[in-house]
């Protein structure tokens, strides 16, 4: 899926950095928007306004518009936060960028739904019994999910120690990479 303009649909590298590109400023917007909703007070720093200058650093686009999966995942999960902002009219919306973020990395698939989810339960706005059924359907999801995380991880299970040796091998390949081992 890393990069699917070139290989499924035959399009030049120019044109997949064009559209990859449009997906980080896709996720920007969505970014933008939900800043807009839910800060309408506009501070300053030094007397710069603090919105919408921090959407123009530099270093904010670069690591979201280029190809790889790290864009996929940004714009996924910016339109997922904007989805989850309303979600009674944007759950469909939700669906489709955990779809894409999962297929991306099911890792952070997996971790978004659990935390929207836990955000959901631990909020007051909808009814005891849809908390008890919206529960069942995000436990059954993330086991589901987890399986495909643990392929992605190549891991057997989530333990502590598991998680640590999996930590300690990235490690020792960075290190590895920076100098000759």
């Amino acid at each position: 899926m890393n990069f699917y303009p070139s290989k499924v649909l035959g399009l030049e590298y120019i044109t997949g950095n064009i559209l990859y590109g449009f997906l980080g400023f896709i996720g920007m917007r969505y970014l933008f928007v939900m800043v807009a909703e839910l800060f309408p007070t506009n501070y300053k720093v030094l007397q710069i306004p603090l919105f919408p200058t921090i959407f123009f650093f530099p270093n904010f686009h670069f690591w979201t518009a280029g190809v790889g999966k790290d864009t996929i995942c940004f714009w996924g999960i910016a339109w997922f936060m904007y989805a989850v902002q309303n979600y009674r009219l944007r759950w469909w919306q939700g669906l489709f960028a955990l779809f894409f973020v999962y297929m991306a990395r099911p890792h952070m698939g997996l971790s978004i739904l659990m935390a929207a989810t836990l955000a959901i339960l631990l909020g007051t706005e909808i009814k005891a019994a849809y908390k008890v059924g919206l529960l069942i359907l995000a436990v059954s999801g993330s086991l589901y999910l987890s399986v495909g995380a643990l392929e992605f991880l190549e891991i057997e299970d989530f333990s502590i120690d598991t998680l640590d040796a999996l930590a300690t091998k990235k490690i020792r390949i960075f290190k590895c990479s920076k100098v000759v081992c």
